[in-house]
């Protein structure tokens, strides 16, 4: 019935995009999406809509989640050809139409859902809400994000991924920002620019501007080439990538008539900040070895701006059996005793992790999550046999590995098997250690911990970091807990940094 259902809809679907002419219908989804952030007057120039249709209550009927613009676009670019039989006599979708915008959507919710139930039963319900979590997190934080900002700059503009940056696409890190941000405020105002734009008012000369619109654009037929490739390799329904990642930016530039179209203007945003990474990494060794330096950095800072009353060590350097190693990153102190031990990992996940159910046993990059918790027991063991002696252990202390992504938000089970591996490899390596250094361990990523620094105090955050280490806390959101445990609550400090952007994006106070 589900693969029927599927089929059904996936060619009441087809048959609109068959006759959907691409520019009135990246208008149309750019009205959608300017309608619900507060742009409803700009929108109506290109779509009509009742009043209602004015909102951004995600509980509304009315509402249309963004992570389901990008699911329709990526849909069109994967099925529309360009303009079928019908088009050609003249029946062509009306995009001004607020009836097509329903019927379009309801199609592609009642063809993914049938698609889901085809798949599902090989799906754990609770892997499911990881594949939720992973595509729908980052669009409820949003991409206008400050800490988000802030972050990917700092981590991305060290002088080896700027000279990696530089060298392959003839442009400055600080041009490509500021470029892609000023696209993204015109964007908010307007679906279209031209290819031809004078960036000379802002110091940044013409040619590189050209070069920048051209990483993040590419014309609709390279497009639909590239998502249909995306959809060949990473099959996963509605969780299948979306070409938007890497090139938000359409152009459909005909003769005479220069044109650039941006239908979901934050991820334009998205692409020149957070995005930056798919850029930079294939840089090789060094320049992934320098994101992991000023991702511990980054940690580090934060936690000494956002939260007072501890001493912050980096990581310490000692011998082990006559050789020098090094303590995990950040060792957290209070009174000359350490009360928490961090490990920070800046690995990325990829897409088959994120969506692939196949991976969620085993992800791309699980042995680095495995190793910090190796690194954080060890040293427990060395601290407690005398071998590192430059500060004492609390009793109470308990480690924390700190990531780039959400390696186990939402998860249900890969707490207990990431420790049982580590286990097995210290039962090898490490025979002497005891179960006093096994101390209880805790996950979070760096959006999570940047939302629990402006709400937690010193106790607060101890008392959540310590109820994160537990079995039946794995996988939560160290907010959620913080919730759970001070439900009352009123503290909502600024992020440490929303006054230092423009030591990362030199640009910021210019505009």
């Amino acid at each position: 019935m589900s693969k029927t259902a599927y089929e059904f809809y996936h060619k009441r679907l087809k048959n609109l995009f068959a006759v959907a002419e691409a520019e009135s219908f990246l208008k149309m989804i750019w009205a959608v999406r300017a309608a619900q952030t507060g742009n409803s007057r700009r929108a109506a120039i290109f779509l009509e809509f009742p009043k209602e249709f004015v909102t951004s209550d995600i509980t509304s009927d009315y509402y249309i989640h963004p992570w389901r613009l990008e699911d329709v676009l990526n849909e069109y670019f994967v099925t529309a050809q360009g303009l079928g039989k019908a088009a050609k006599k003249g029946k062509v979708l009306n995009c001004q139409s607020y009836a097509t915008v329903t019927s379009i959507f309801y199609y592609l919710g009642k063809m993914q859902n049938a698609e889901s139930g085809l798949h599902l039963e090989n799906v754990h319900v609770l892997d499911e809400l990881v594949r939720i979590s992973h595509k729908q997190f980052e669009w409820q934080r949003g991409f206008l994000n400050i800490a988000s900002l802030y972050r990917s700059a700092y981590l991305y503009a060290g002088p080896e991924c700027i000279r990696y940056f530089e060298n392959t696409y003839g442009v400055s890190f600080v041009d490509f920002s500021l470029i892609g941000f000023g696209l993204y405020s015109h964007f908010l105002e307007n679906p279209i620019i031209g290819p031809k734009i004078d960036s000379s008012l802002i110091d940044v000369p013409i040619e590189a501007t050209e070069k920048i619109l051209s990483l993040i654009s590419a014309p609709i037929d390279r497009i639909r080439h590239e998502a249909s490739d995306l959809r060949q390799i990473h099959s996963y329904g509605s969780y299948s990538p979306s070409v938007l990642r890497r090139i938000p930016c359409i152009d459909l530039s005909k003769k005479g008539k220069p044109i650039v179209f941006a239908p979901i203007p934050e991820l334009v945003l998205q692409r020149v900040s957070v995005g930056m990474y798919y850029d930079i990494i294939s840089g090789g060794n060094q320049v992934r070895n320098e994101i992991g330096r000023q991702f511990e950095r980054y940690c580090l800072n934060l936690l000494k701006a956002g939260l007072s009353g501890f001493q912050y060590l980096e990581a310490v350097n000692y011998k082990r059996k006559k050789n020098n190693v090094y303590s995990p990153d950040i060792l957290v102190c209070e009174q000359d005793s350490i009360r928490l031990v961090v490990e920070c990992k800046s690995k990325r996940m990829n897409i088959s992790s994120k969506f692939d159910p196949t991976k969620f046993r085993t992800p791309d990059g699980w042995d680095e999550i495995v190793k910090a918790v190796v690194q954080i027991w060890r040293f427990f063991c060395d601290c407690r046999r005398g071998i590192c002696s430059s500060h004492s252990v609390d009793k109470k202390a308990i480690g924390l590995v700190l990531t780039l992504d959400p390696w186990l938000t939402m998860t249900h089970d890969r707490y207990a098997r990431i420790m049982a591996e580590a286990n097995t490899i210290l039962a090898k390596k490490e025979p002497l250690m005891q179960d006093v250094d096994r101390r209880r361990i805790a996950f979070c990523d760096i959006n999570d911990l940047e939302s629990l620094i402006c709400k937690a105090d010193k106790e607060s955050f101890v008392d959540t970091i310590s109820c994160a280490a537990s079995t039946e806390k794995a996988g939560w959101l160290l907010t959620s807990i913080h919730k759970e445990l001070r439900p009352e609550n009123t503290v909502n400090r600024k992020y440490p940094f929303s006054e230092n952007i423009a030591d990362v994006l030199p640009w910021w106070n210019k505009i």
